[in-house]
């Protein structure tokens, strides 16, 4: 809402902003996990490949989605997600 609000930027942008700032946060923090993986840290690689197929599939809906929604709608859907 910040972007949305503060910057009047678009939702659409806003969305995708947020998108990619979280996206370049979570690969940082998996990088700061090498060592911990290389000392035989145990992941579940089924949940991985879960929350992984899951955000692929969400993804694309929601891309498709975010094409035929309205700006205005998009942006109060935005504030209520968050």
């Amino acid at each position: 809402p910040a972007l949305i609000l503060l910057l009047r930027m678009p939702a659409r942008y806003a969305s995708a902003t947020s998108l990619l700032v979280m996206s370049i946060n979570m690969a940082v923090a998996g990088l700061g996990r090498i060592p911990q993986f290389a000392a035989g840290l145990d992941v579940d690689w089924l949940v991985v490949a879960l929350f992984t197929a899951g955000s692929a599939l969400g993804s694309i809906g929601g891309e498709a989605a975010g094409r035929r929604i309205p700006d205005r709608i998009a942006t109060i859907l935005f504030g209520v997600l968050l």
